[in-house]
């Protein structure tokens, strides 16, 4: 019983991550910023199908699979994975402090 409330807990919390993903994805702080409302799907989709087992994903990854570069990407050489999780970050603190100041 208790695992059946586990999991009716998870999928639960799954929904609400789901929603909050995206209501981030379509707010004006990512408005005509493709790639970094990709990248946070990307990352939001692999924590809840629990493929972050193995740590976090790799530069190579996310290269690959969300910016659709060629499997031989060199992020020693190329930093646009680097420069789009820091805009996400930033963009994400910037999402936060506009709610903050609209329902406070």
């Amino acid at each position: 019983m208790l695992v059946e409330q586990t999991k009716a807990h998870e999928a639960i919390a799954a929904v609400d991550i789901e929603r909050q993903v995206n209501a981030i994805a379509s707010s004006h702080c990512l408005a005509n910023a493709e790639g970094l409302r990709a990248l946070l799907i990307f990352l939001a989709n692999r924590t809840l199908l629990g493929e972050n087992k193995g740590g976090l994903p790799k530069e190579q990854e996310i290269a690959t699979d969300v910016l659709g570069r060629s499997d031989d990407f060199d992020s020693r050489t190329d930093s646009s994975v680097r420069v789009l999780v820091g805009r996400l970050r930033s963009k994400l603190a910037e999402y936060y402090v506009e709610i903050r100041q609209r329902f406070c």
